[in-house]
């Protein structure tokens, strides 16, 4: 064993140098092959902790260089369709309202000119809850698309394309603004509707809903409730009799049928009802003859018609 201090070689067993005294300690290997193992698992502890860094920093890069991306592509399209600015305005303003389709006033409302036609009919039903349909067509027959209100948004029943739309209803004062979109473009399209109150389904429905609602039909008991079609557009019926279906609520089967004159009879206006029974043989028949009507009345002392 040499000795560290001055060089000089000692026995193997020697606890002091014997040319300067200084003191010799023995090294255990042992306790080397331990450092050297705790050493090997530090570093090993250390290269996976930063493997897990570097996956979580690219991992939350490749998310948000994902959000950019798709920022990137939806303002593109905006800028490539040139109506970004509108499309923008169009949803922060229907993002601070919701459709409160219960607080739109009953009544059939309507737009025709020569490129389209666009009704609407909101009837409230027996609980209060109110029912729309909206009916959008080109006059040309290009595209037609029908939507109901389904609890709390407008469904698209039917439609002549294959796009999507989206729908949004506003009173301003008596008359109603339609907005439509298609899902497909940024292309808002704003169709301002005026309150019609001619002779029609719609107009009938709600005639006859005041006139149940006042408890005029003497066939209704205290605690039956009738029920009315809530889903009628316009129909050109103006050589025919408007026909209405009358139901107990809840139930499936017709109970009875109102029978209204339109302007093409001499009776405008005029309402037979007629139980079910009667209805269908009076239709087998094309004939009234031996069928009186259960009530009769004017739908005009029940709705205010142009």
């Amino acid at each position: 064993m040499y000795c560290k201090k001055c060089g000089t070689e000692n026995e193997g067993q020697a606890k002091f140098c014997k040319s300067c005294g200084a003191s010799l300690k023995q090294s255990n290997g042992t306790a080397g092959k331990k450092k050297r193992k705790k050493g090997v698992l530090l570093v090993l502890f250390a290269v996976i902790i930063l493997v897990v860094v570097a996956g979580y920093v690219a991992l939350q890069y490749l998310k948000k260089e994902k959000e950019i991306q798709n920022n990137i592509q939806t303002g593109q399209e905006y800028l490539d369709g040139k109506e970004y600015e509108e499309a923008e305005e169009f949803y922060e303003e229907q993002e601070k309202k919701q459709i409160a389709v219960d607080e739109l006033e009953e009544g059939y409302y309507s737009k025709e000119d020569p490129k389209e036609n666009v009704s609407v009919s909101l009837i409230k039903d027996y609980q209060g809850v109110m029912c729309a349909t909206v009916d959008y067509h080109q006059q040309d027959g290009s595209g037609e698309v029908y939507f109901e209100w389904k609890e709390d948004e407008f469904c698209q029943i039917t439609s002549t394309e294959d796009d999507a739309y989206e729908i949004f209803l506003e009173q301003d004062g008596t008359d109603l603004v339609l907005s439509l979109k298609k899902e497909s473009e940024n292309i808002l399209q704003e169709v301002t509707l005026q309150k019609q109150k001619y002779l029609n389904h719609t107009n009938v429905i709600l005639g006859l809903k005041n006139y149940l609602e006042e408890k005029e039909f003497t066939m209704l008991s205290d605690t039956e409730m009738y029920a009315l079609p809530t889903n009628e557009m316009e129909r050109d019926l103006y050589n025919e009799m408007i026909e209405i279906p009358i139901k107990i609520a809840g139930e499936e089967e017709t109970v009875y049928c109102a029978l209204v004159a339109t302007k093409a009879f001499e009776e405008s206006g005029y309402v037979g009802i007629y139980s079910e029974e009667d209805m269908k043989e009076i239709t087998a028949e094309d004939s009234f003859v031996g069928k009186e009507p259960l009530e009769e009345f004017s739908i005009y002392e029940y709705y205010e018609f142009e």
